[in-house]
């Protein structure tokens, strides 16, 4: 990946008609504690929002809490951006590749989004992000899985229920979306699409 070249996942959300075409997966499948508050707190709809600086925290298999801010001032910030993909290596190999900035995008806006509803700090736990072939058939992943090119992530914001966390991340509409039992699986790049997973992923 070119790290010059800035992640246009969220495109059709900064403006408030892309939005609005999101909002009906929201209404219809998120439930839990998030989606009593008001739609304008879910980050998007604010048309500035993209423009602020992207920071986000995660724990990393390594049990240690970070704190990244990967973009601001329309730039990538590429000592954060870089370390970032870093923590995401492959832990059985001991092998990493630059990240697609739109998976950590979904965090950043999903954080968000539980702060302004909650009040609260928000914290990812991370459990598998970059695979190499042979990890990835190890662990059962889908041949061809977006895990090996560096455009999926998988784990859960502390706080959410997995479901409810699920439908958060598909009202973005930025890739696929995994529920599974124990995490959550997010993947950007292709069309949207939604599966519930049994065992690895």
């Amino acid at each position: 990946m070119n790290a010059s070249v800035i992640s246009d996942s969220f495109s059709a959300l900064n403006t408030r008609r892309g939005f609005l075409r999101a909002a009906p997966v929201l209404l219809a499948s998120c439930y839990g504690m998030l989606p009593r508050r008001s739609l304008a707190s879910v980050p998007g709809l604010d048309p500035v929002f993209w423009s602020q600086p992207r920071a986000i925290k995660v724990r990393t298999p390594d049990q240690v809490i970070r704190e990244y801010v990967y973009w601001r001032d329309g730039n990538f910030q590429m000592d954060d951006y870089l370390a970032l993909s870093a923590s995401c290596l492959d832990v059985r190999e001991g092998k990493a590749i630059q990240m697609a900035p739109g998976v950590f995008d979904i965090i950043y806006a999903t954080q968000q989004w539980y702060t302004r509803s909650e009040g609260k700090e928000a914290v990812h736990d991370l459990t598998s992000a970059y695979r190499t072939p042979s990890t990835n058939a190890i662990v059962g992943g889908a041949p061809g899985s977006s895990h090996l090119k560096g455009t999926a992530l998988d784990g859960r914001l502390n706080g959410v229920s997995l479901p409810t966390y699920a439908a958060m991340v598909r009202t973005y509409q930025a890739g696929g979306v995994g529920l599974y039992g124990r995490h959550v699986h997010w993947d950007v790049g292709r069309a949207p699409v939604f599966w519930r997973g049994r065992g690895a992923e």
